[in-house]
C-alpha cells in the first residue's frame, strides 16, 4: 500500500515543477507565513481606506507606536498591559500610504520566502520546489510559517525598542513593517550562507549584500531624514537588522525540533 502512494507523490512534484519553472521563483516559492503577513498588511491598508474617517483615525492611532509608551508617560498609566503595548506589534502593519506599503511588500517578497524556507529542516532553495508538495512536508511548512511570523513580530518589537532607545530625548512615532523586514533581511543573509552547498562561496556576496543594505536602509535613510526629504526611521532599520541576525540562530534551533519532516 505504501509503495504506490510514494511513487505517486514522487511523480507529482516532478510534473508540477515543470510548470513551476515557467514562473518567477519569487512567487513559486511563496510560503504560508510570507503570504499571511503580506495579506494582513494589504487588508489593514484597504480597511483604513474604506473605514469611516473618525473610526479609521482612532483605530490607526491606537496602533501607531508612540515612544511615550516606553517613557512612562502618565497618559498611559490607566491603560491595561495589552492596550498599552499593543502598538509595538500593531505599528508593523500600519503604513503611511500606498508607496510605503508597496516598498515594504516588495522587500518582504524578496527575502521572506527564502528565510521562511530555511526554517524547514532539510529544505533549501534548490530542493524546496520538489519537496513542498509531499504530505510529510505540510506540517513542517506550517510550523515554519508560525516560527517565521513570530520571528517577524519579535524583530519588529526590537526595531521599535531600538528606535525608542535612540530617540529617548525626543517624541517620535513609528509606523510600517520596514523594521521587521530589516530583521528578516538579517536572517536572510545567514540563511543564504547556511543553505548554500558550499557556504564559503557565498561569503563575499552575503557580506556585500549586508553592506549595501546598511548603506541604503540606514545611512541613506538617515541622510533623507536629515535633509528633510522623507522621514524614514533609520534607527528601526538598524535595530531590526541587528535583532534579526542575533535571533535567527535561536529560531533555527527551534525549527530543528518543530519544523522537521
Amino acid at each position: 500500500m505504501s509503495e504506490p502512494t510514494s511513487n505517486s507523490h514522487e511523480s507529482q512534484p516532478h510534473e508540477m515543477s515543470e510548470a513551476d519553472n515557467k514562473r518567477e521563483p519569487m512567487f513559486n516559492n511563496l510560503n504560508y507565513g510570507t503570504v499571511i503577513l503580506l495579506g494582513i498588511m494589504v487588508i489593514v491598508h484597504i480597511i483604513r481606506q474604506f473605514a469611516p474617517h473618525g473610526y479609521e483615525f482612532n483605530w490607526a492611532a491606537d496602533s501607531v507606536f508612540d515612544t511615550n509608551i516606553l517613557k512612562g508617560s502618565t497618559e498611559y498609566d490607566e491603560m491595561g498591559f495589552v492596550q498599552r503595548y499593543w502598538p509595538l506589534i500593531g505599528y508593523q502593519f500600519i503604513h503611511s500610504g500606498v508607496f510605503h506599503l508597496v516598498m515594504n511588500a516588495a522587500m518582504l517578497l524578496q527575502v521572506g520566502p527564502f528565510t521562511e524556507i530555511s526554517f524547514i529542516k532539510g529544505a533549501n532553495i534548490v530542493n524546496y520546489r520538489h519537496i513542498k508538495y509531499l504530505p510529510q512536508v505540510q506540517g513542517a511548512k506550517m510550523a515554519a510559517a508560525i516560527l517565521f511570523i513570530i520571528y517577524f513580530l519579535v524583530c519588529g518589537i526590537a526595531a521599535g525598542i531600538g528606535y525608542y532607545l535612540l530617540n529617548m530625548n525626543s517624541q517620535g512615532y513609528l509606523v510600517g513593517a520596514s523594521g521587521s523586514i530589516s530583521g528578516i533581511f538579517g536572517g536572510y543573509l545567514i540563511a543564504a550562507f547556511k543553505m548554500a552547498p558550499e557556504g564559503r562561496y557565498v561569503f563575499k556576496p552575503v557580506i556585500s549584500s549586508g553592506i549595501v543594505f546598511l548603506l541604503v536602509n540606514v545611512l541613506g535613510a538617515y541622510l533623507l531624514r536629515a535633509s528633510g526629504m522623507i522621514p524614514i526611521a533609520w534607527e528601526a532599520h538598524l535595530a531590526g537588522f541587528v535583532a534579526g541576525m542575533i535571533l535567527y540562530p535561536i529560531f533555527m534551533k527551534i525549527s530543528e525540533r518543530f519544523a522537521a519532516y
